[in-house]
């Protein structure tokens, strides 16, 4: 399949930059994703994590860090940087350059506490 440009691209894939985007808790609620562009899709491809057995892992993850830099999380750099990028503003090369920042700004840390907190929760 040829997609053309990179808008065709970007068009193509919007359902799945939605969901990586926004996140579950807002694309399972119905009302939120019902006349979407997309929304079908959407509604699709979390009933088949469902039906696999998928979970969001990190579910009751409480990280220390963020609590003085919420910039790290996924509402602060990481969105303005998806944003440049899907809308054309910055390169895709721009990602890389955004992942050096961010663990300089504390990722380093967020994922050490992450781990931690998932080993924890996972001890067999």
């Amino acid at each position: 399949m040829s997609y053309g440009s990179r808008e065709n691209l970007a068009e193509s894939n919007r359902p799945v930059l939605t969901v990586s985007l926004v996140g579950p808790s807002y694309l399972a609620n119905d009302s939120f994703v019902k006349g979407r562009q997309g929304g079908d899709l959407i509604a699709n491809a979390i009933q088949v994590a469902q039906n696999e057995g998928r979970k969001d892992d990190g579910q009751g993850m409480s990280l220390q860090i963020l609590q003085t830099k919420p910039e790290l999380t996924k509402n602060g750099l990481w969105m303005e940087t998806a944003a440049k990028i899907i809308t054309g503003k910055e390169p895709l090369d721009s990602f890389d350059k955004f992942v050096e920042d961010w663990k300089k700004r504390g990722g380093d840390q967020i994922i050490k506490e992450a781990t931690e907190w998932y080993n924890n929760k996972n001890k067999k």
